[in-house]
């Protein structure tokens, strides 16, 4: 696969026209029945999370690795189940709307599956489980059972800080155990540094995130570990979601009109 080819333009048409058809025929349902159905989705993610890579790989580390909370994507799926059902709890906002951004941020840019096989089934799996990421969120929404309001920026920034720092215990419990060669390496969720967005976010890091601030190496290059990104996450995260509750918004109110 390579960027903005045939089966990368497949999967940005298939992810936006699967999901339309899916709230069509789920509007008219009943409540009870769109809940059933949006549960047994995070329910079929969950399980491909621990089975996918069991059945796709065969060493034992990387089927460890891989079923660990190793990116954003990877702690959303875990914390699905146990967020859908939270009432009143700011979280669930944060999670509805950092699902949304970590999907169509995959399908959009599937950085991991450039040089790739489309069709082998890591890179099927992958896409299949960002498909429900983006499915999920995009019902409950669009379903009304949440309602999003403008405040609930700041809950998806405080969700992602929370993303990261799940991301770096677990990548030292896996280095701890011999899984990672070293703390940083794995980058999921630019926990370490900003990696593939560096031209896009480089720029607006402080410099003072950008040294060792005493110690032996003092002065010496390094990022910030979470700090470095506050920046992006009030350039990126904040309006995108922004953004995205302001259609939700529009959407809504229109259909409503509509009935």
């Amino acid at each position: 696969m390579q960027f903005l080819d045939f089966w990368h333009l497949f999967w940005i048409f298939f992810y936006f026209g699967s999901t339309i058809l899916l709230c069509i025929f789920l509007k008219n349902k009943s409540k009870k029945f769109q809940q059933i159905f949006i549960y047994s989705l995070i329910f079929i993610n969950f399980v491909i999370h621990f089975l996918g890579p069991i059945i796709i790989h065969t060493q034992p580390h990387i089927r460890f690795m891989h079923i660990s909370m190793i990116n954003i994507c990877a702690v959303l799926v875990f914390l699905s189940p146990f967020l859908y059902f939270q009432k009143d709890n700011l979280l669930k906002p944060g999670w509805l709307l950092m699902s949304i951004i970590g999907s169509l941020g995959m399908v959009g840019f599937p950085e991991a599956a450039i040089g790739h096989s489309p069709l082998s089934l890591n890179i099927l799996r992958m896409f299949v489980q960002h498909l429900i990421l983006l499915y999920v969120p995009i019902l409950i929404i669009f379903l009304e059972h949440e309602k999003l309001k403008f405040y609930h920026v700041f809950s998806s920034a405080i969700f992602y800080v929370l993303i990261i720092y799940i991301n770096i215990a677990n990548d030292a419990i896996l280095y701890t155990i011999g899984i990672f060669p070293n703390i940083h390496f794995w980058n999921g969720s630019f926990q370490w540094h900003p990696g593939s967005l560096y031209r896009a976010v480089n720029w607006a890091i402080p410099y003072v995130f950008l040294q060792t601030p005493f110690g032996v190496n003092q002065g010496n290059f390094m990022y910030w570990p979470v700090f470095y990104m506050i920046p992006v996450i009030f350039l990126l995260i904040i309006p995108v979601s922004f953004l995205i509750i302001l259609f939700f918004k529009k959407f809504n109110t229109k259909s409503n009109n509509g009935n």
